[in-house]
């Protein structure tokens, strides 16, 4: 039987059933990989769809857990599904096999899943584990789905081996055509890497039915040896790939804690990756951003001339917010001893200073730990009660915005008298907007302190903002990725963000619950404005206060007016308020504010 016709014939089970078909028909079989969709995940998800479509009649599918258009990128999958002679489409992915993202909700919903190559469901299968059938993994036992009739979590080196035991031990037997028993193969062979005794990844039973499907899928002089090459060729052949395309081919994201970290696999090393794309450590910050991430980890692996594997581990962390994760997280890296792995801390290729992010790089000892054994070892860091809280108990957070051509470090010395005043009832937040400053700072800030600055937006002819829109989507996604935030501050341009945010926090009901606007004026953008004005009525409760000798006092005092504001003044001009210059009973003011949103 041809694969192309195992696949067909699964994509047209996903039709439903003709109406009033008795006996009832069961429910869909959705049989899906995980989410990394390497060549064991999409290979044993179709091995098992044809096991269950063979001994239970069920209309069963293959699912492979990535979007159909990064099906390309797995080099080595592209290799067997062509060799077996199936239709491919314009995007590189085979016509009849199907992709996560060709399922709708209801579909999901409906469908009972077998889970392949993992064995506690993520992303959009996260909702559904009472929906979960059967289990056949290979990595750690989450410890889930325990009254499954099929629950086969196994400490082997490949999940095909597994589900080639099933299909070699069915009874009556299931036909194991040629192509499948190739991709089942070519799984095990890979994970195992060729059963090397130094890595030791594999037990009694890869070795077992390797010997069973070489008997079906080698051809006619090949060796298994050979064949292994050719995958790893296959697999390792990354050409000129862009950085993002290194990071999808082999990914996978988890969530403890209500922490969101992503692990690549990337076959390349980080020198390299470097010296490919100069905006390295750009790209890797919006991959975090697009996908709301605390933490990034990429783990790299290359062969060197014998073949052996060499190994690195980047710690990508996109917000100064998640240092002290990461140091907790890195510190139990560092200290692991079951296993051990061995790194030492290395300069990166490449400075990550945009932002507040930051870059740790290790050599990895250890070549043998893959990221099967690096993603537990930082769930278990995440989930330690040494974790540092995302808040400090009984206080708020505030979310701090700088003022224009500045900074959150300048920002956060601006603070210092607020912070210590407030120490009790806040802490505060201090972040860079995401636009480097487009010309220089006003030169006393300039003088005082060193780059970079930034701004929320620059201003140009006709009071159109550059920049607002992507400043006001990296709010939304640091909320996200590093809130909840109880409260926003803004400064000067800062402000006008601020109060912004505080329309439309009244107005979707969620988000900051106040404001405290600080030497601000309304925003002059002809959009802004017309927001402002239809948010205003809705706004959270804000404190508004300017330095009496500060040239934006009367912009600062329609502020408040336009959002029912609570109003002070200070003594001194455009800065924040300060015991040196009399801002004392300003501060006062503010610190009883905030005492009534605790």
């Amino acid at each position: 039987m041809p694969l192309s016709r195992i696949l067909r014939a699964a994509r047209a089970s996903l039709a439903p059933p003709a109406a009033n078909t008795t006996p009832a028909p069961l429910p869909l079989l959705l049989i899906i990989g995980n989410e990394s969709a390497d060549l064991d995940s999409v290979a044993s998800a179709v091995g098992m769809a044809h096991y269950y479509a063979a001994t239970t009649a069920r209309r069963a599918v293959p699912v492979v857990n990535v979007p159909r258009e990064d099906f390309a990128l797995r080099r080595e999958a592209v290799h067997l599904f062509e060799e077996a002679g199936v239709e491919f489409d314009a995007l590189g992915a085979p016509v009849d096999l199907v992709f996560v993202d060709e399922l709708d909700e209801a579909t999901l919903a409906a469908a009972e899943l077998v889970l392949c190559d993992h064995n506690a469901p993520t992303g959009r299968l996260a909702p559904l584990g009472g929906r979960v059938v059967a289990v056949v993994d290979h990595h750690q036992d989450a410890g889930r789905f325990g009254d499954c009739a099929l629950r086969r979590v196994e400490p082997v080196g490949s999940a095909c081996s597994i589900c080639a035991d099933l299909l070699l031990g069915a009874a009556p037997p299931v036909e194991l055509p040629a192509a499948l028993a190739r991709l089942l193969l070519g799984a095990v062979l890979l994970d195992t890497i060729n059963f090397d005794a130094g890595a030791q990844r594999f037990a009694p039973l890869d070795r077992d039915v390797a010997a069973r499907l070489g008997a079906r899928a080698l051809a006619d002089g090949e060796s298994a040896g050979a064949f292994y090459e050719l995958l790893k060729r296959k697999r390792c052949d990354v050409g000129e790939l862009p950085t993002t395309d290194l990071l999808r081919m082999d990914y996978k994201q988890s969530e403890v804690g209500g922490v969101a970290v992503g692990f690549s696999s990337v076959l390349l090393s980080l020198q390299a990756m470097a010296e490919r794309d100069s905006e390295l450590c750009g790209r890797l910050r919006d991959w975090c951003d697009q996908r709301k991430l605390a933490l990034l980890f990429v783990q790299t692996m290359v062969l060197d001339e014998a073949g052996a594997p060499n190994r690195q581990v980047a710690v990508y962390v996109p917000s100064a917010l998640r240092e002290g994760l990461a140091g907790t997280v890195c510190a139990a890296l560092v200290g692991s001893s079951e296993p051990a792995l061995e790194l030492s801390e290395v300069a990166a290729p490449q400075p990550a200073a945009t932002r507040g992010a930051s870059l740790r790089f290790y050599e990895q000892g250890n070549a043998q730990a893959s990221r099967k054994i690096v993603k537990p070892l930082v769930e278990a860091a995440l989930e330690a009660p040494t974790a540092p809280a995302a808040r400090p108990p009984g206080k708020l957070r505030i979310l701090c915005l700088h003022g224009w051509r500045t900074s959150g470090a300048i920002l956060k010395l601006q603070l210092r008298d607020v912070a210590a005043a407030c120490s009790a009832e806040a802490e505060f937040v201090c972040i860079d907007a995401p636009k480097a400053a487009s010309g220089p700072p006003q030169e006393a800030v300039g003088r005082m302190f060193q780059a970079p600055f930034f701004e929320w937006w620059d201003k140009q002819p006709g009071e159109v903002y550059e920049g607002d829109d992507a400043s006001f989507a990296h709010l939304e996604a640091v909320c996200q990725r590093d809130g909840p935030f109880d409260g926003v501050l803004g400064f000067s341009q800062g402000a006008a963000v601020a109060a912004m945010l505080c329309g439309r926090a009244g107005v979707e009901r969620s988000g900051f619950r106040f404001g405290v606007l600080v030497s601000g004026f309304p925003p002059r953008a002809p959009s802004l404005q017309a927001e402002l004005e239809s948010t205003a009525a809705s706004a959270v409760p804000c404190f508004v206060t300017s330095g009496e000798r500060d040239l934006l006092l009367a912009g600062c005092r329609d502020l408040a007016s336009q959002l029912s504001g609570t109003f002070c003044t200070h003594p001194g001009g455009h800065e924040l308020p300060t015991n040196a210059k009399g801002g004392a009973p300003a501060i006062a003011a503010l610190r009883d504010f905030l005492s009534k949103h605790r």
